[in-house]
């Protein structure tokens, strides 16, 4: 019974530590996203409060 569980963890080991690492530069390249977002949003808001 062991060796199965062994195995199966075995094979998912390579997926969860894809998994890990996509996640990780998700998370730190989500946060440049959302900044950047952000400052076109408040530029575009002050184009506008400025038109008017």
């Amino acid at each position: 019974m062991n060796n199965i569980a062994a195995e199966t963890i075995g094979d998912w080991a390579p997926i969860a530590l894809l998994m890990a690492i996509y996640t990780a530069f998700f998370l730190r390249y989500e946060s440049r996203i959302r900044r950047r977002i952000k400052e076109e949003y408040e530029k575009e808001m002050s184009k506008i409060d400025s038109d008017s």
